[in-house]
């Protein structure tokens, strides 16, 4: 029984996979905040990309 406790406080003890995981949370946090922010931007994305195409295209009406 000696044996399996050592085991299980050296598997407790062990943090070499810590890293890892904080490294994951960071990914997920900074993907669900880039979601967030597409989202709330995406009218303001959709026009500026309309217009670029249209000007693009020689639709558009401005310049010399």
């Amino acid at each position: 029984m000696s044996r399996i406790q050592s085991t299980f406080r050296r598997f407790i003890a062990d943090e070499s996979g810590a890293g890892m995981v904080e490294y994951a949370l960071l990914v997920a946090l900074i993907g669900v905040l880039l979601i967030g922010a597409l989202t709330t931007l995406r009218g303001g994305i959709e026009t500026t990309f309309g217009n670029a195409t249209t000007t693009l295209n020689g639709g558009g009406g401005g310049g010399s």
